[in-house]
């Protein structure tokens, strides 16, 4: 599967990497760890998270940090819609 950023989820990807590179540059490295293991996975099981609100959108949660990826699956391609903290809950 390949994966495509919408210009909203690269947008608010790079508001929370300067968040977390001002707090502790490890702390962004783990994050980055973290959605590359969620991009491993969703490459294999691409259903496995459950439907959002509005399907067939999918929500997926990012291990150790408060933040839930929303997106969708194409026949060929994965497409990162949103990441969002998890007390936001934004229309897509």
């Amino acid at each position: 599967m390949i994966f495509r950023q919408s210009s909203q989820y690269a947008q608010e990807l790079a508001s929370v990497i300067g968040y977390y590179a001002e707090i502790d540059l490890s702390l962004t490295k783990r994050l980055f760890n973290r959605l590359l293991e969620m991009e491993a996975h969703l490459t294999v099981f691409p259903e496995a998270a459950p439907m959002a609100s509005a399907p067939p959108v999918r929500k997926f949660i990012i291990q150790d940090f408060p933040i839930r990826i929303r997106y969708t699956i194409t026949p060929s391609e994965i497409i990162l819609l949103t990441l969002e903290h998890m007390k936001q809950d934004k229309p897509l």
